[in-house]
């Protein structure tokens, strides 16, 4: 009995691993072509304390372009400037308006950003490493997604606390785009983002892809270095990402191939 209930364990455990990468890969399959998307969002914060539950609501828009760039942008809040979030491979960048500060994180990897690259990427070699992955059928619990990932972070060698307990990324069907992550930080605490309408592959501004910073923000680097912005508008951070490629023009008809073979050349 022993010996066939290890049986049926490693049964059900490496049944899922295969599943999962054979899903990845058709994941990044249908993603390869995706350089630059943009997308409104809703986010949720809620907190649990003291028998006491709290939901903070605003709206925003992303802005995810190649090479591993992306931007949140909070709308305006009661008059008040909305936040902007910005992780640029492994660095983040934080604005808060209200408060005239801006915090570059230079680690951002220790702050597992990862988890968010993974939502619009087609690479996830790095996920893989760091995260275990299952799927998820999300049913009516979210009639919008085809698939659904878990993501759980791995012990580390160190034994650090993760950031967040795990994540639900909930993918539609025609590019496993999200349509909603929910990142449980903890039982106090969870955040949860929504999606529609995403733009692809549409030109983008470089300067939609850095934070323009007034003059006299403060900048924070590494919560060590301080210094004062004294240009009317300092871009952060300072390398562009440029704009998403132009579609290929489609193939010439026959016709119109062979008319064109047929003209004299200047």
């Amino acid at each position: 009995m022993l010996s066939l209930m290890l049986a049926l364990v490693a049964a059900t455990t490496a049944q899922p691993n295969a599943d999962v990468n054979a899903f990845l890969q058709e994941l990044a399959s249908k993603r390869a072509g995706i350089h630059a998307l943009q997308a409104p969002f809703v986010q949720e914060v809620t907190t649990r304390a003291g028998g006491v539950e709290d939901t903070l609501t605003d709206s925003g828009n992303l802005l995810y372009t190649e090479p591993r760039r992306l931007v949140f942008r909070i709308d305006q809040k009661e008059g008040k400037p909305g936040m902007v979030m910005l992780v640029d491979h492994t660095r983040l960048f934080q604005y808060e308006p209200e408060n005239e500060q801006v915090s570059i994180y230079n680690r951002a990897a220790d702050l597992q950003m990862d988890v968010l690259f993974s939502a619009f990427e087609s690479e996830f070699s790095d996920l893989e490493k760091a995260y275990d992955i299952e799927l998820f059928e999300p049913g009516a619990e979210n009639p919008r997604a085809a698939k659904g990932l878990l993501l759980r972070p791995k012990t580390t060698e160190g034994g650090e606390r993760p950031l967040f307990e795990r994540v639900r990324v909930y993918l539609r069907a025609e590019d496993y785009l999200p349509v909603k992550i929910h990142i449980i930080n903890d039982a106090e605490s969870e955040v949860v983002l929504t999606f529609e309408n995403f733009s692809i592959n549409k030109p983008v501004d470089a300067k939609q892809t850095q934070i323009a910073v007034p003059k006299g923000t403060k900048v924070v680097e590494d919560e060590t270095n301080f210094r004062t912005v004294e240009q009317d508008i300092e871009y952060l951070p300072t390398a562009k990402v440029l704009e998403a490629p132009a579609a290929e023009a489609p193939a010439a008809a026959p016709a119109e191939k062979a008319a064109t073979e047929g003209e004299p050349k200047a």
